[in-house]
């Protein structure tokens, strides 16, 4: 199997270089750590519960969290967001010094990028354990990417516009703006 002409990849748990096929699909591609590491991953989550038991836990744990989900919805797709950000943080090695009551007063309806109107509620994965992820859906952004996830340098702003906005500096996001509203059909184009 190949992934984009990927044959081999680097494990990030175990460090060894795999085969492609040592590591699960994912909707964006290969998975981030081997089979087998992840299949310890989870077994050192489930710690002492038998499989019986496990499935108990795991069905209860998804029910709590889709009520909590119905409840409250705001302030769930805050912690879902904090944890997230936290995530993140962690992986990219940048300082994290943000709490749920630093995130919800920015969970508003409305912000300017994009004119997209956030959503908080109503748009769950299946089993309901989730929020799906949609354009509207709100999401953490560092105001300057160099700096920390701290109260100030953070906004939320609709997922579709963090998407698009990345890691670009402003200055690179007017030329590429000023690029595309330049940027004209020519007389090749096949219809």
């Amino acid at each position: 199997m190949q992934w984009d002409g990927l044959t081999e990849k680097t494990c990030c748990v175990c460090e060894r270089l795999l085969p492609i096929d040592a590591f699960s699909n994912t909707a964006r591609g290969p998975a981030s750590c081997c089979k087998e590491c992840n299949r310890q991953k989870q077994a050192e989550r489930r710690g002492n519960f038998g499989p019986d038991e496990w499935a108990r836990h795991h069905d209860i744990a998804v029910r709590n969290r889709a009520e909590r989900m119905v409840r409250d919805a705001k302030r769930f797709l805050c912690s879902v967001m904090l944890e997230a950000a936290k995530s993140r943080a962690k992986r990219f090695q940048v300082p994290f010094a943000l709490t749920l009551d630093d995130l919800l007063p920015l969970a508003v309806d409305n912000r300017p990028a994009l004119e997209i109107r956030l959503i908080y509620e109503g748009r769950t994965t299946p089993d309901g354990s989730q929020p799906r992820v949609v354009a509207g859906s709100p999401s953490v952004d560092r105001i300057i990417p160099q700096l920390a996830y701290v109260r100030g340098n953070v906004v939320t702003i609709s997922r579709r516009a963090n998407r698009i906005k990345g890691p670009l500096e402003p200055q690179q996001l007017r030329k590429l703006a000023d690029w595309r509203r330049a940027a004209q059909p020519t007389d090749q184009i096949e219809r």
